[in-house]
Order: structure tokens, then C-alpha cells, then sequence
């Protein structure tokens, strides 16, 4: 599901404009700490660059019950059980490691090794050692049809996937799925790509855990080979948990080298490379709730149309994430008491962008955006939006503004409501 982006780039008189300095005036005092805010990298958020997770070093009784836990290690070919560091499963290659994981997700049977055949699994820890893992990640899994190979890997209900540190663990796609057929399902352009590093396997995988590693999305490479196979355009993305609940978690994780270039073809599939959504019918945002988005930085992205974080028809706390030189920092659309807090957006087109559909309770408090291209905050458009609070202290470069689309807002905004004063 994508929304339909406005770009209000025009001051007009249905339009609210609100300069950064003007923003500042009406901020507690405590909030003007200049030794707080001088520069992007003071307010960035501190990742633990070494952390290993307790569910990887406990003690196999310690785990909660009905846990099953496996360790996956780049072991040049050598297969161990997967019950200890020592004897990990060898995830050296992309084959190999999806393999391990989509056998979890979709149980499997190994004719020639039943040890190794395991039924489809809730519930697992998956912990992973240093180096470079390579991934198919989602390839051409899509919810609710059979998969139509076995390639790639998506993540079940309750597993929690942990690294070891950002600054140990990477996991790198190693391949896009092509789009050839006119009529495939997702209507995506062809002569196009697509990939995203862990996608969930069905509306009912709720409570994922993702941390301590760093997601490549692996676009220099990837777009070279999509050059010489007459790809045009690439989506490339990290994680999208789509489930029906919530109780996701993505912490201490760093995502570099995503796309959205088939978005810059036609906005309607633009990208959310770390994005938490619901798409039952019918549901309210807080069916998927407890939702929990922080210590994530993101940079290099590659161009195209984008929100780097985003949260759709669900309830989140967004907090201590980076985003560097995306399009859009963060967003989302059908959102309920979403809360966005001390987060910093670096050379973004907009720091935050919300405008589409019904969205009630949103808090944006105590953001830093830095250096915008265009604006520090888009809002307002094809929809409701009530009950708005921004608040407290944020930066942005002098004449920069904040756009707000007139008639669709109601309460607080800047801990006051705005002025409609001014002429139709």
C-alpha cells in the first residue's frame, strides 16, 4: 500500500507558513540549550556498535518457553547443529543462509539429513555471528500467495533476529527480483527490481524483534548488474514488518545503500525501507500497536522517491533514529497516537512528511531537522488529521518552512492552534 504524495511547494493562501525562527520563540527555555543542538552529530543517537543481545548469550533454559533458538555463523561450508556458537549453521553463502531461515519459515524436509528438516517455526531467535551475510532477502515471497520458488527467506511470528553489533554483523542482499511480466500482482513497471532484506511471511507475524546488525541494501552493486540486464529501476529496502498486531521492535540497527527509483518513474511505488504497517480492512491503527522504532540510522541512499521511516494504519514510539540524505526523513498515514520523538532528519527534501488519509493523536516532539532541502515539516492533504502536537525544539536552516494544508487540521499545533485567519 502506497500514498499519494502533495508537495506543497507554492505559498499560497491556503497555506500556512511558519519559519524556523518563528518556531524557536514559542519553545521552553530548557529546549534552547545551544550545546544540545550546534551540529548534527551532537544530537545523533548513540548505537551501541558491539552489542550482542542477552537472548544470544543465556542459557537455553533461560529463554522463554516455547522458544527455539539457532546460530548462524560464516563458516566456509562447515554445517554444525545451529545449538551453539561453536556449532553454528554455515551461512557463507546466500544460498546457504536462506535456506536456513526460509526452511524456518515455511518448513522443510531434508531427505538426506533429517536433523535438518524442521516444521514452519514461531517463536525463534536467530542469532548471527560476525561478517558479511548474503541474502536474497524477500525476493519473490508475496503474503498470501505460494511462494513460486525457493529463493530468499521472510520472517515469522515472534522471531527475534539479532546481530553481533552493528559494527560486526552485516546482512547484504545479493539479488533484486526482476519484474518481466506486465501483469504481475504488484502492477510494478517492468524493466525494474525490487528487494527488501527481512519482510514478515503473513498478516499474522506479529512481535518481531530486529537488532544489533547492519542492513546493505547493496545498490552500487545491484544497479550495476541491473544495467547490464536492462533493469531501469531499482526498490531496494530493508525491513517491512506487515502484520495485523504489533509488538515489533527494530532497534541498534544501521541501514545504508537502499533506493527508490521505481518511485521516481511513478510516485505510486515509492519506498519505505524500515516501515511497520497493518493492511487488515476495516482495522484501527491501535489493532497494531506497541510498536517500538529506535537507535536506526540510515544514509546513503540512492535517489528516488522515499520515506526512510514509516508507520502506517498502526501506533508506534519513533525514537534516538538518524536519518541522513533521503528524501523524507520520516511519516506515515492512517497513523493513531504515533509518537516521534528526538529524532534527527540531515539533509532531507522534508524532515517529516504526513498527508494522506486519517490520522489522530500524532506527537512530534523534540526533532532535530538539519539542513533541508525544501522543508522541515509537510502535513496535511487527502485526509483528516486531529489532535497534532510538534512541540518542543527543533532545527532546521534559516527560511525553511513548515507547510500545512489548510481546513484539515483541528487542536494543537506548536502547543497552539494555527491561524486561519488569513483570506481563502
Amino acid at each position: 500500500m502506497t500514498y499519494l504524495r502533495v508537495l506543497f511547494l507554492l505559498v499560497s493562501a491556503s497555506m500556512v507558513s511558519v519559519s524556523c525562527s518563528m518556531q524557536q520563540t514559542v519553545q521552553p527555555a530548557a529546549a534552547q540549550d545551544p550545546a544540545a543542538t550546534d551540529s548534527a552529530s551532537a544530537s545523533r543517537p548513540d548505537l551501541d556498535r558491539n552489542a550482542i543481545s542477552a537472548a544470544c548469550t543465556m542459557p537455553h533454559s533461560a529463554l522463554p518457553p516455547g522458544t527455539t533458538r539457532v546460530y548462524i555463523a560464516l563458516r566456509n561450508g562447515v554445517d554444525g547443529t545451529g545449538k551453539a556458537p561453536s556449532s553454528a549453521r554455515d551461512g557463507s553463502t546466500a544460498a546457504r543462509f536462506d535456506s536456513i531461515l526460509r526452511c524456518y519459515a515455511e518448513g522443510c524436509h531434508d531427505g538426506s539429513n533429517p536433523d535438518k528438516s524442521v516444521p514452519k517455526t514461531e517463536k525463534l531467535t536467530v542469532c548471527l555471528g560476525p561478517g558479511v551475510f548474503q541474502t536474497k532477502g524477500n525476493y519473490d515471497f508475496l503474503i498470501n500467495t505460494p511462494h513460486p520458488s525457493q529463493q530468499g527467506f521472510t520472517v515469522g511470528k515472534g522471531w527475534k533476529i539479532h546481530g553481533s553489533g552493528v559494527a560486526q554483523t552485516t546482512i547484504q542482499l545479493s539479488a533484486y527480483r526482476a519484474v518481466t511480466d506486465p501483469k504481475n500482482v504488484e502492477l510494478l513497471p517492468v524493466a525494474t527490481g525490487t528487494g527488501v532484506v527481512f519482510s514478515t511471511n503473513s498478516d499474522a507475524a506479529s512481535g518481531i524483534e530486529i537488532s544489533d546488525l547492519t542492513i546493505d541494501a547493496n545498490y552500487p552493486k545491484l544497479k550495476a548488474l541491473a544495467q547490464q540486464q536492462g533493469a531501469r529501476a531499482l526498490n531496494l529496502e530493508a525491513i517491512h514488518l506487515r502484520a495485523d498486531e504489533g509488538g515489533h521492535w527494530i532497534h541498534n540497527v544501521n541501514v545504508i545503500n537502499t533506493s527508490g527509483e521505481i518511485g521516481g518513474l511513478d510516485i505510486r511505488f515509492e519506498t519505505f525501507p524500515v516501515w511497520i504497517y497493518s493492511v487488515r480492512p476495516n482495522s484501527k491503527p491501535e489493532q497494531n500497536s506497541g510498536n517500538i522504532i529506535e537507535h536506526v540510522t540510515m544514509s546513503q541512499f540512492h535517489g528516488g522517491k522515499c520515506t526512510a521511516i514509516a508507520v502506517a494504519n498502526a501506533v508506534a514510539e519513533v525514537r534516538n533514529n538518524a536519518v541522513d540524505g533521503y528524501q523524507i526523513g520520516y511519516g506515515g498515514w492512517t497513523m493513531g497516537p504515533v509518537w516521534f520523538h528526538d529524532n534527527v532528519a540531515t539533509g532531507t527534501d522534508y524532515g517529516f512528511n504526513i498527508d494522506s488519509l486519517n490520522n489522530d493523536g500524532v506527537r512530534i516532539e523534540s526533532n532535530q531537522i538539519i539542513g533541508p532541502r525544501k522543508f522541515g515539516f509537510v502535513i496535511g492533504g487527502g485526509g483528516v488529521y486531529t489532535n497534532f502536537s510538534i512541540e518542543h525544539y527543533w532545527q532546521c536552516s534559516a527560511g525553511r518552512a513548515v507547510f500545512l494544508k489548510k481546513r484539515h487540521w483541528h487542536q494543537e499545533f506548536l502547543r497552539q492552534p494555527p491561524d486561519w485567519s488569513q483570506p481563502e
